[in-house]
C-alpha cells in the first residue's frame, strides 16, 4: 500500500532562471537607490568635485534655471508681473544659478563685484537687468531680456 503512493512522488522542480534575474535586478535596484539618495543629499559644492556627477548636474542647474527665466517671462507676457517685478525675478535667478554653479554669492554682489568675480561670464546679463531692474519706466523688451538670460545660462561652462 505504501510503495503505491511512492510513485507520485518526484524530485522537486528547478527554479526558474527568471527569479535569479529577478532577485539581482531587486539587488541592484535597492544599491542603486542608496546611491541615488546620498548623491541627491550631497551639499552642491561637493557635487562639483565629482566628475560625471558635476556634468549632470550642471546640465540639471542649466534646466532648471532656464525654464525657471522661461516662466517669469510668460507671466510677464500673462499680465502677472509688471516689468520691474519681471527682472528683479530674472535678476534673482540668475544670481542663484550663478552660486549653485560656481560657489560666487553673486547674490549679494553689487554689478562691479560680480564683473570682478570668477562668474564674470554672467556680468553683461547681470548688467543688463541691473539697469532695467531699478528704471522707473515700464520696459517692453522683457523677453529679449529673458532670451539674453536664458542665453547666458545655457552656455556656462
Amino acid at each position: 500500500m505504501a510503495s503505491e503512493h511512492l510513485k507520485w512522488i518526484v524530485a522537486p522542480l528547478p527554479y526558474s532562471v527568471l527569479w535569479l534575474v529577478l532577485g539581482v535586478l531587486l539587488v541592484l535596484g535597492v544599491i542603486g537607490w542608496f546611491v541615488g539618495v546620498v548623491v541627491w543629499t550631497l551639499p552642491v559644492e561637493r557635487l562639483r568635485t565629482i566628475p560625471v556627477i558635476r556634468d549632470i548636474s550642471a546640465r540639471v542647474l542649466r534646466r532648471k534655471f532656464g525654464l525657471a527665466i522661461g516662466k517669469v517671462s510668460a507671466r510677464h507676457h500673462a499680465g502677472e508681473l509688471t516689468s520691474r517685478q519681471a527682472y528683479t525675478e530674472m535678476s534673482r535667478i540668475l544670481r542663484n544659478f550663478v552660486y549653485f554653479r560656481t560657489g560666487v554669492a553673486a547674490q549679494y554682489m553689487a554689478l562691479g563685484e560680480v564683473a570682478d568675480s570668477p562668474a564674470a561670464a554672467a556680468a553683461p546679463a547681470v548688467s543688463a537687468l541691473y539697469s532695467r531692474q531699478f528704471e522707473l519706466g515700464d520696459s517692453p523688451d522683457v523677453a529679449a531680456t529673458a532670451a539674453q538670460v536664458r542665453s547666458t545660462i545655457q552656455s556656462w561652462n
